[in-house]
């Protein structure tokens, strides 16, 4: 083999190594597996676009954590995508797959089949990856329970090109208390060097743009009511920054318990007693009273003709 040719297979081993020298969530539940191409930035129309083009059934299990508690990823290099434990040793024969680290989110989805709008973020890690190459634990904020949500884990290197990597899995809420997520920070506010999404700017950095540790969620509370009339299932309520209270029902497509829409007046907001629950009752209330009447006259009328 000429001098020549020698070094053109030896450049196209470098770039090889470069192109493939990534972080990744490596555990079985991950969509795609343990694959080391799950390595690979988002590049939207590409096959490598939302949870790296992977589907629900390329994972398999999900992976369970408490609310407001913590949870702990193996994040390596793509050479350890099969062999996590050994990722230190395995991954300080490439360094450059580190990118000098950056930082970590993790966002939660409540939906079957979430779009890249329906992620929200709950927990930030700054420096993430490190050069453990190993499990990074990740603060949770309180959250409702799930049993079928949709995480994602992002990373934006400190120092490599304009990317941005993602790979996703399905998650389980334990703990959590009834409610659905109605606000809080959007992944979708936060991705970086993706087409079709707005520039950042400058490489934004998670640690100059989400807190650090668990990221707070706003979440309405669902409130269980007793039977009365036709009404058996649980009611949806939200408290405004003046302190009044609305209900709605959640749209068909969140993972959420199922709700009831009911209207609160000012006064049925300090009682925390909804209106149609208020005039239900007033009705069987008159009700009663009109059975007594008649009872008492029906009585009254035996009684003489006795």
């Amino acid at each position: 083999m000429s001098r020549s040719a020698a070094l053109l297979l030896a450049l196209v081993a470098i770039n090889a190594s470069l192109v493939q020298s990534h972080m990744m969530v490596s555990h079985p539940a991950v969509w795609g597996g343990q694959d080391y191409s799950l390595e690979n930035p988002l590049n939207m129309g590409s096959k490598n676009w939302m949870c790296a083009g992977r589907k629900p059934s390329d994972g398999k299990g999900a992976i369970s954590f408490n609310s407001g508690g913590r949870l702990g990823l193996p994040i390596v290099c793509g050479a350890a995508a099969k062999n996590p434990g050994k990722g230190k040793d395995i991954c300080q024969n490439d360094p450059s797959a580190l990118h000098k680290g950056g930082g970590c989110l993790l966002s939660i989805a409540y939906k079957a089949n979430p779009k890249p709008e329906d992620f929200v973020v709950i927990s930030s890690v700054h420096d993430c990856p490190n050069g453990d190459y190993g499990t990074i634990n990740f603060n949770m904020p309180e959250l409702p329970a799930c049993d079928d949500c949709v995480c994602a884990w992002n990373w934006i290197s400190k120092e490599a090109a304009d990317e941005m990597y993602m790979n996703c899995f399905d998650c389980k809420i334990l703990g959590g208390k009834n409610g659905t997520i109605t606000g809080g920070t959007h992944l979708s506010d936060h991705y970086y060097a993706v087409p079709g999404y707005p520039a950042k700017g400058r490489r934004p950095l998670y640690e100059n743009t989400v807190p650090n540790g668990a990221v707070s969620v706003e979440i309405a509370s669902v409130v269980p009511l007793a039977t009365v009339s036709n009404i058996t299932t649980p009611l949806r309520t939200n408290t405004t920054a003046n302190g009044t209270t609305s209900g709605s029902s959640p749209s068909s497509s969140s993972r959420s318990p199922a709700s009831a829409t009911v209207s609160f007046s000012a006064s049925a907001a300090a009682t925390g007693v909804p209106d149609n629950i208020n005039i239900a009752s007033k009705a069987i209330s008159v009700l009663d009273r009109s059975v007594i009447a008649v009872v008492g006259a029906v009585v009254a009328a035996l009684m003489t003709v006795c």
